[in-house]
């Protein structure tokens, strides 16, 4: 948010939440709380979100998840905030201040909005810090110390920066768009492949009757004449046994003939094997393919967007004739993490990497790993403790709620979700980044839930 938006966001709130008794107050991530709001007229929700890329201020009308046991910071708040008296912008900047009223008397809290450094800071009435969102080690904001204001941005800046942004952002959708287009080509041509090896693949699985026909030329050689392009034979393989023409080729000889059938007997049966490979495979670049198309369409960073043009160059689908992003950091970015109603840890990816260090590195022993069945979308991994995996309903229900959240059917009212213990999840040799098998599984069918 700019500092135009806050004065206006300002205006907005003193409007109407000033007064407003507390009802309830809760953290539901790491980043956001939600104070549950009675005006005296109407029930209200205040989001306060303090995180780096989308910090920001706003009434609404969401339900979030929350933990079983609120965190620290959110305790403290219960205790100490029963009223919002008014709301304040701080000198002209990103900064709002809620001036409440508790059991203990007048207090503060402080909402800065300033990009990274993005902070909750809960003060006295004499400007004494009580608590952070996020404690410090060191820097200007330090318990028990007195609240200073943060120094303030150079608005001019901020918009050559926004410009600048703005051309990145048109860059990261061309490249997404291009991106886009080469999947979609490279999955009809995967289709139009997979047609083709299922055709030969049914053909195969006929192979023993190529074998029958070559035994009943053998069996009845003394009837056929060289130059005849068919002959009619009894086919005792059949119960009760009936007549049959077999086709022949009038070039050949009748034993010839006979050992044509018996060729492509042995090459329909060697090429099963050869067809199931070739399926599997096909299949499973498919499955890939479908998943970098769906990293694309929820990409929120450009990082998202980095990572699938990566893999796709490395994979030899992305050449260098398409236009890339500026060089930045293509790293690997924290995955997101939620905490239970019991208070376990939640974790998923959202992209392939994420994904594959989830399912490959922090995947151990007692903790359960969530997909949705059949859909491209996050692994998800609900957190064990010392090796036991004994999870309540609650918890296993909340974990599949973010998988099927994170995935390309969130927008369904319901969602089938894979529940499988550590030990069932491999990556096999060779395979692609986020690809996994699951040997055993279970399924349930939740309510997708996303942030």
């Amino acid at each position: 948010m700019n500092v135009e938006q806050v004065r206006q966001l300002v205006a907005e709130l003193k409007d109407k939440i000033a007064g407003s008794r507390v009802t309830k107050i809760h953290q539901p991530t790491t980043d956001m709380l939600l104070f549950r709001l009675w005006t005296g007229e109407q029930n209200l929700r205040l989001q306060i979100i303090a995180a780096a890329l989308n910090g920001s201020i706003q009434l609404t009308e969401e339900n979030y998840p929350n933990p079983f046991t609120p965190p620290r910071f959110c305790q403290l708040l219960r205790a100490r905030v029963s009223r919002i008296v008014d709301v304040q912008q701080l000198n002209d900047d990103r900064v709002v201040e809620f001036q409440c009223q508790g059991g203990k008397g007048d207090c503060r809290l402080i909402v800065e909005l300033t990009g990274r450094s993005s902070n909750l800071v809960f003060v006295d009435n004499q400007g004494k810090i009580i608590d952070l969102l996020k404690r410090q080690r060191e820097g200007r904001l330090q318990l028990g110390t007195q609240y200073t204001l943060p120094e303030k941005r150079d608005e001019s800046l901020g918009q050559k920066n926004k410009k600048a942004d703005g051309e990145n952002a048109g860059s990261e959708k061309d490249l997404k768009n291009q991106l886009m287009k080469l999947l979609a080509k490279e999955k009809k041509k995967l289709s139009k492949r997979l047609v083709r090896i299922e055709q030969e693949y049914r053909h195969q699985q006929d192979y023993e009757r190529y074998q029958q026909l070559g035994n009943l030329l053998l069996a009845n050689l003394h009837l056929i004449e060289k130059g005849t392009a068919k002959v009619q034979v009894l086919n005792y393989y059949l119960d009760p046994a009936v007549e049959e023409s077999i086709a022949l080729d009038p070039q050949l000889s009748p034993q010839d003939n006979a050992d044509k059938y018996f060729r492509r007997y042995k090459k329909y049966r060697r090429g099963i094997e050869h067809s199931e490979r070739r399926l599997a495979e096909t299949r499973e670049e498919q499955e890939w393919l479908e998943d970098l198309n769906y990293q694309l369409e929820s990409a929120e960073q450009p990082n998202d967007i980095s990572v699938v043009a990566d893999l796709m160059k490395k994979s030899g689908l992305l050449k260098e004739k398409v236009s890339r992003l500026p060089r930045g950091n293509n790293q690997q970015q924290v995955v997101k993490e939620l905490l239970s109603p019991g208070g376990r840890k939640v974790v998923w990816g959202s992209n392939s990497r994420q994904n594959d260090m989830i399912s490959t590195k922090l995947l151990k022993k007692g903790d359960l790993w969530f997909h949705a069945y059949r859909c491209p979308g996050s692994h998800v991994l609900l957190k064990g403790e010392g090796g036991k995996a004994e999870f309540s309903a609650a918890d296993i229900e909340f974990a599949a709620a973010i998988a099927a959240g994170n995935c390309k059917a969130k927008n369904d009212s319901k969602v089938e979700v894979m529940v499988a213990e550590a030990k069932a999840v491999k990556k096999p040799p060779g395979a692609k980044p986020g690809m996994v098998t699951v040997q055993q599984y279970k399924t349930l069918v939740v309510k997708p839930f996303s942030l």
